[in-house]
Formats: C-alpha cells, structure tokens, sequence
C-alpha cells in the first residue's frame, strides 16, 4: 500500500514563500499534518529559534 503525499511550502506561502519547486516539499500526509501541529506556519529558522529559546531554554548558547 502506498501512502500518500503531501505538497509542503518549506517556506510558507503566507510568509512570502514561493510555490517554485525549490521551496516544494513532497512527504507523508501523517508527517505534514504533525509539523503543523508541533510548529503551526513556522518557517525553519522560526523553528530553531523557538527550540533554542524555549523548549531547549538557551542551554545550547555558544555551543553549536
């Protein structure tokens, strides 16, 4: 059985992202639904930004 797939903006379309290929994603329904969950319209670099300060409270500060 194959699962299907789903169109992600790496880059949200509301947060100027293109749909050019280079900003296209193709990955599991499942995993699309679930990062939206867990980080809503963030971009990627909102996301490290969140981890870093809140989930990981800047523990990792000059290390990385």
């Amino acid at each position: 059985m194959r699962r299907k797939k789903s169109r992600h903006h790496i880059f949200p379309k509301s947060k100027e992202g293109t749909s050019e290929p280079k900003n296209i994603a193709f990955i599991k329904l499942k995993d699309h639904e679930n990062y939206h969950t867990l980080f809503g319209n963030m971009t990627p670099t909102e996301i490290i930004e969140w981890l870093h300060s809140y989930f990981w409270a800047n523990q990792l500060r000059g290390k990385l």
